[in-house]
């Protein structure tokens, strides 16, 4: 598998944590709030992510090539404060005892240096993926197949990919470079066009692709419009230099120097006394605290100095995962701190003051009966992982490789040349030069030929699709077919780890390998899950699913009554949202009516614009605006939850799932568009996905404890989202069945009900 590369703005970080946190010094004044929230923040994205590299970058003081571009670029920023300088050094100074490399180069900025470490990472052989954590929006422009921003914003840290980018902005990464230099930059001083605002720069830049189409057609604008942009062009041209980041900074690199290593305790130790860090330094140097037993990493082990309540540790799941490993009885923890600060999205604390802080903010009862349950529950499931079939996983290895074999022979043919069909400059060359494809656009690296371009041109020549093939085939061989192989334990099983903090809805997350993306959609995809089979001769796989969990928990939290009704009298609610939007009887119901309505269902969940969904269903943006107008006309009251919700959110500043979990919304206030418009959908979506989560995490913690009491040998071993897997011997699979479909139905009441749908089967794809 493919290592990753975490790299880090150390100001943007550093930033964040001076404002996002209280003021903290020492007994003798230092001020060390900044540097403890950075480590925070940078432990918790070490325990999530677990990269195999680590650095971080910083600005130099003093000008760089876009001051001589530009005299006035940054001249409105006011100066640091004097607390926040003082802690650069001291933050670089940990830095440097935890053994991890920094790099600064004078003359260029922190991205700068961001954007080479990310084209270095793609461009080695073999390529690393690239993790870019930073608090700064800039960074998004880098984003691609190979490298993610891990945007850290007030309350918390997104996952920004190409496609999150064209969801937000209806733009690829590569276009936002454009974006800014047609609407400006006031925080940067970068002009763009004057009297061009971020709406109007999005519709330029959805009209035409970029700057160079905007002004390629300046004779389809008319009126003031075309007054400000023609006479704009000096600027805007001046501004896609200075906001494009330079990706081929002048320095030594290579990710290899960069492969974690333990700290300097010699270094560390005094450094941390010195500014009374004292359960940091258990925190980043295991052994200066009580060790539980078991195989714990540097980053998520460690048990923390004991305060006043016996019994309360960090990262519980790990310690008893390793309790489950050793065939030992589980150590017994009341309480995690790290689950209690999570949920509570505030530093650690003593143990006392956090319960006390879990109870007046109403979230005791999801701590103390759901989170801390199913830490054992996790810990059970990451002990036992699930079986795969090793000789039919190298076969279809075999397979794959002779497929990709026969496509790259085809585009090659059809190219008339040889080529590395993984290198985008190579291909780019091949398309857009050779071929002449149309609409195609560059970067500073040359032809964009990421995923939605290629698709949009796939109709054109058989040469794209042929490419995209090629593509699909070789992530399922390297990700899959390749990368099971590498992580089987001796006995065919694959133990995957499920993340407990990472998704601020709540919603769990598997890596190492992460068993909840495995393809179903295509049909070698699908062959997957046939692969994954029960753990002993005898044994089948039970496989239980809700049916549309998010769409009963918006009809519930809504009440809106067309919706209660489909599902309380068994309807199909794709079908019904079909007829009421297109207004024709069920029966008259086409399969693409269906598959639109099921969009619109789906979409008005996630706050979709009438952009997203016309480019997910092929219609035009007057057409879908014109569908999700008709829906919430007929789904009114959903419209009333849709406007409620956010009104409320922005009054109270958070929204909660029915059982209590919160989401800050500080995006709700922002001044910027776009920020303010991502708060809004996430106002909507927060309680209907994390009432889901909650429910799904209250229905594994049910079903564990009933097989236990039932004494039967069946054991859970998989959770995919809304989808439990059982496995057991074949005489307990229809008392499993029942069991299951139980527990997921009643796990919390709802009105219309919960509703679960169990298999039985051989392998996962025939339990399905």
């Amino acid at each position: 598998m493919e290592k990753e590369l975490m790299v880090v703005d150390g100001h943007s970080i550093l930033n964040r944590a001076f404002y996002g946190l209280r003021p903290l010094s020492t007994r003798e004044g230092l001020p060390t709030g900044a540097v403890f929230g950075f480590l925070s923040m940078l432990g918790a994205l070490l325990q999530s992510h677990n990269p195999q590299g680590l650095c971080v970058v910083f600005d130099e003081p003093g000008k760089t090539f876009r001051n001589d571009m530009y005299d006035a670029y940054k001249a409105t920023r006011k100066p640091a404060p004097d607390d926040f300088t003082a802690q650069v050094p001291i933050i670089q100074n940990v830095l440097k005892a935890l053994r991890i490399p920094i790099y600064s180069l004078a003359g260029y900025e922190a991205d700068d240096l961001l954007g080479t470490v990310s084209k270095i990472c793609a461009e080695s052989s073999p390529p690393w993926r690239c993790g870019v954590v930073t608090g700064d929006r800039d960074s998004f422009q880098l984003v691609n197949d190979k490298v993610r921003v891990l945007y850290v914003g007030t309350k918390e840290t997104r996952a920004v990919t190409p496609e999150t980018v064209m969801a937000d902005y209806g733009l690829t990464p590569a276009q936002l470079i454009d974006l800014k230099a047609l609407m400006g930059d006031a925080s940067d001083n970068i002009p763009g066009i004057p009297g061009v605002g971020e709406k109007t720069a999005l519709t330029l830049m959805r009209d035409y692709g970029s700057l160079d189409g905007v002004y390629e057609n300046l004779e389809k604008l008319s009126g003031k419009l075309k007054e400000k942009v023609e006479s704009g062009r000096e600027k805007a041209y001046l501004s896609r230099k200075l906001a494009e980041i330079d990706c081929n900074v002048p320095f030594d690199f290579s990710p290899e120097d960069c492969l974690r290593k333990p700290p300097d305790a010699a270094a560390l130790r005094p450094l941390f006394q010195k500014l009374e860090f004292q359960k940091m330094l258990a925190r980043w140097l295991p052994e200066s605290a009580p060790q539980s037993a078991g195989n714990l990493s540097m980053f998520d082990s460690g048990v923390e100095e004991k305060p006043l309540p016996e019994g309360v540790f960090r990262n519980v799941k790990a310690i008893w995962k390793g309790d489950f490993d050793a065939g030992r009885p589980l150590t017994p923890c009341k309480a995690d701190l790290s689950l209690a600060s999570w949920l509570l999205q505030a530093p650690e604390t003593d143990w006392p003051e956090m319960e006390s802080l879990l109870k007046e903010h109403g979230l005791w009862k999801l701590f103390s009966e759901i989170e801390m349950p199913l830490c054992e529950v996790l810990a059970y499931m990451e002990h036992i992982g699930m079986k795969a079939d090793r000789p039919r996983l190298v076969e279809y290895g075999r397979m794959l490789a002779q497929n990709i074999a026969e496509l790259e022979r085809q585009v090659y043919v059809l190219a008339g040349e040889t080529f590395n069909i993984g290198s985008p400059k190579q291909l780019g060359a091949v398309l857009f030069d050779k071929m002449r494809l149309p609409h195609g656009k560059k970067n500073k690296t040359g032809w964009v030929t990421d995923a939605d371009t290629l698709n949009k041109l796939r109709h054109l020549n058989p040469i794209v699709q042929t490419v995209l093939d090629y593509r699909t085939l070789s992530k399922l061989k390297s990700t899959y077919a390749d990368g099971l192989l590498k992580v089987m334990d001796e006995d065919d099983h694959i133990h995957s780890t499920f993340q407990m903090t990472v998704a601020i809805t709540g919603r769990l997350s598997s890596t190492e390998p992460n068993l909840q993306n495995i393809p179903v959609r295509t049909e070698l995809g699908g062959q997957l899950r046939d692969m994954f089979i029960p753990s002993r001769p005898g044994w089948v796989l039970v496989d239980a699913d809700y049916s549309q969990i998010e769409l009963r928990v918006l009809a519930h939290i809504a009440r809106d009554e067309t919706m209660m009704r489909a599902f309380r009298e068994g309807e199909d609610i794709h079908t019904v949202t079909a007829s009421q939007v297109f207004g024709v009887k069920p029966k008259d119901i086409t399969p693409l009516m269906r598959r639109r309505a099921k969009a619109v269902n789906f979409g008005i969940v996630y706050g979709i614009s009438a952009f997203s969904l016309s480019d997910d269903i092929g219609v035009s943006v007057q057409e879908a605006g014109d569908y999700i107008k008709t829906y919430l006309e007929k789904y009114s009251g959903v419209q009333c939850y849709m406007k409620d919700i956010v009104e409320r959110a922005r009054a109270d500043g958070y929204v909660t799932t029915l059982l209590g979990r919160r989401r800050f919304l500080p995006e709700l206030n922002s001044p910027n568009y776009n920020i303010r418009s991502f708060g809004e959908r996430a106002a909507l979506n927060t309680p209907i996905q994390g009432t889901a989560a909650d429910i799904i995490k209250k229905a594994m913690v049910a079903v564990y404890r009933r097989l236990k009491d039932a004494k039967l040998q069946a054991r859970l071993i998989l959770q995919v989202h809304d989808e439990l897997i059982v496995e057991c011997p074949e005489s307990e699979a229809e008392e499993v069945r029942k069991l299951l479909t139980f527990e997921m139905e009643n796990a919390f009441p709802m009105d219309p009900p919960l509703v679960a749908e169990a298999h039985i089967g051989k392998t996962w794809a025939q339990a399905k």
